[in-house]
């Protein structure tokens, strides 16, 4: 997230054809998971607005906050 600005959503692709490419490509990348990795989640097709807006992460916002990332996430790439 450039500049401390926090996205309120993801944008999720809806074409199955982007999935299947990123299985096939992920397929030989990763040849344990990377498959499923790469499938097709919920997320896609979840129509509804967040419930609460973001709230960013910065040295004026929360103090009690942690981040977990792992290199390689199939959900935040």
């Amino acid at each position: 997230m450039a500049g401390g600005a926090a996205r309120p959503y993801v944008e999720w692709p809806e074409d199955i054809a982007d999935y299947r490419q990123a299985v096939a490509e992920d397929r030989e990348r990763y040849p344990l998971f990377g498959a499923e990795a790469a499938n097709i989640l919920p997320c896609a097709y979840w129509h509804h607005e967040p419930a609460e807006g973001s709230i960013p992460v910065d040295a004026d916002g929360p103090t009690n906050v942690l981040v977990v990332q792992n290199q390689r996430d199939p959900v935040t790439r």
